[in-house]
């Protein structure tokens, strides 16, 4: 594993990526993280070594340094080879940030003159809401990675505007940080303060050009993310229509923020031009809309048609039994006052018998009858998860029609 530190160049206002390779040695382990307790050394429990994104363990549990191969113990030696290499590096070297693996909530915060600063926000061992962030800030504005919000499928407005980028919570992410913040800030300062205003204006054509692609276009490449590898993935049909719709609408959010941008960025004339994007794709929605009411009516009445002629099956059924346990009863009701067994005895078999052959008979309808009840369930379920599925997708893009409305009558007020 490595260390990996931003540094800053000692004969210029440059900074750069520093990275060393983290290496526990029993000698100074044994040294300086034992005591002894009786005739057993126990490794001490106080250095910071969270487990990223599954638990939150910042503190490793005690673990015998006796026992060589226990994890517990391989990761209290690196967390202590963690600590004092990072000690040391701030020693050696002008370090402005750091690697850490601290369980929980933490923020380190570094202004670099020149009205930019940087904070880097973690939230090591907490599963689903773990994050790792990088926030850049130009007098005291934050800079947001507008363009994420059309590059991934599941962004929205909350995730885009809480920082400026934010990464997946893998601690080799640390590298990949460090190196966008040392170039943004290293162009800054070779090309000065404009170079902020193009990047922001990149990132707002970027979303509206995105946008247009929602409005027009009947399909849409998403980017994925996996273990650090990008792909792109295309969605269509109705599951881009509630993407599309539900990105439209949430567009509108981003006028109050283009709003506050500096003058030497385009953020007005881009949100004039959101404002007309939602004012355009209204029609399509409504169109969609309508077809999707009409689905669902179809798919309704062909439910019912369905149900009756699956009721019809089960009576048929139904009824096969019920003659049979009336002519059993039948056959004891004629035959027990009877005083003679042979005729009791002869008259019972001849009924049983006649049942036999017509259970014979009834087995082939019976394979029949199970077929069609087969077939009858299959399309039953499909027709009933079609149904379902036409209706969240109205129920979904008639409430972002209400919202559409609804914003832009604030806007235009």
């Amino acid at each position: 594993m490595e260390l990996y530190a931003i540094v800053k160049k000692e004969d210029s206002e440059k900074l750069y990526l520093y990275k060393e390779t983290i290496t526990p040695t029993d000698e100074y382990c044994k040294k300086a993280c034992t005591k002894q307790i009786g005739t057993k050394e126990i490794l001490l429990n106080m250095y910071c070594w969270g487990d990223l994104s599954s638990r939150y363990s910042n503190y490793l549990p005690n673990a015998s340094d006796e026992e060589e191969k226990d994890p517990l113990v391989e990761n209290r030696k690196m967390a202590y080879a963690m600590w004092k290499q990072s000690a040391e590096l701030y020693e050696k070297k002008k370090v402005i940030a750091l690697s850490h693996r601290r369980g929980g909530w933490h923020c380190d915060s570094w202004d670099f003159g020149q009205n930019v600063t940087f904070s880097i926000r973690t939230n090591f061992g907490f599963g689903s809401a773990s994050y790792f962030d990088v926030v850049y800030k130009y007098k005291n504005l934050q800079l947001t990675s507008f363009s994420h919000f059309v590059k991934y499928k599941n962004s929205t407005y909350a995730s885009v505007m809480r920082c400026t980028i934010s990464y997946g919570v893998i601690y080799e992410n640390w590298e990949v940080m460090m190196n966008n913040c040392i170039a943004f800030y290293n162009s800054l300062v070779e090309h000065d303060v404009s170079f902020i205003f193009d990047w922001v204006n990149d990132q707002l054509y970027t979303l509206i050009n995105g946008l247009r692609s929602f409005v027009k276009d009947d399909s849409y490449n998403f980017e994925t993310v996996f273990r650090g590898v990008s792909k792109k993935t295309r969605i269509t049909g109705d599951d881009y229509w509630i993407v599309r719709a539900d990105k439209m609408t949430q567009s509108l959010e981003f006028i109050k923020n283009l709003k506050e941008l500096p003058i030497e960025t385009d953020g007005i004339k881009i949100g004039t031009e959101i404002v007309n994007l939602c004012k355009e794709f209204l029609p399509h929605l409504n169109d969609k809309i309508n077809q999707t009411i009409t689905l669902e009516s179809f798919l309704k009445e062909r439910l019912e048609r369905m149900k009756k002629d699956f009721s019809e099956l089960l009576r048929e059924e139904q009824s096969f039994y019920h003659y049979r346990r009336v002519g059993i009863a039948r056959c004891i009701g004629k035959t027990i006052n009877r005083i003679d067994t042979v005729v009791l005895v002869g008259t019972l078999y001849y009924r049983y018998n006649r049942l036999g052959k017509m259970n014979s008979r009834r087995k082939k309808q019976k394979k029949t009858w199970n077929s069609k009840v087969t077939a009858s369930v299959d399309q039953l379920y499909y027709v009933h998860k079609e149904l379902e599925k036409a209706q969240n997708l109205l129920v979904s893009l008639q409430k972002n029609h209400s919202q559409i409305i609804e914003q832009l009558k604030k806007i235009d007020n």
